[in-house]
């Protein structure tokens, strides 16, 4: 855990949503693969009520979102604090 504190805060403190947005693209893509499959199983005449991969599909999507959206948050605040400090650098100058 220390080395992944340390990779953060070296490369991704400025730009944490290239973290959590790659982070989020990629398990939403092993989502939409998992739903396209149970998609295609449905439309082929499968059952897809007892297959565990709809769940995971449907995890994956949510969990995708919410990551790409905590990105997004994150990008906002790195954002409004590089914002206050500049507004506070040019008032004491």
């Amino acid at each position: 855990m220390d080395l992944v504190t340390v990779k953060f805060l070296t490369q991704y403190v400025s730009r944490p949503f290239h973290l959590f947005g790659t982070v989020g693209i990629v398990i939403g893509a092993v989502g939409a693969v998992l739903l396209g499959w149970m998609a295609v199983v449905k439309l082929t005449g499968g059952g897809i009520g007892e297959r565990p991969a709809l769940i995971i599909g449907v995890l994956c999507a949510v969990v995708a979102v919410q990551m790409i959206s905590l990105g997004l948050l994150a990008e906002l605040i790195v954002n409004l604090r590089r914002t206050t400090n500049l507004d506070a650098t040019v008032e004491s100058s």
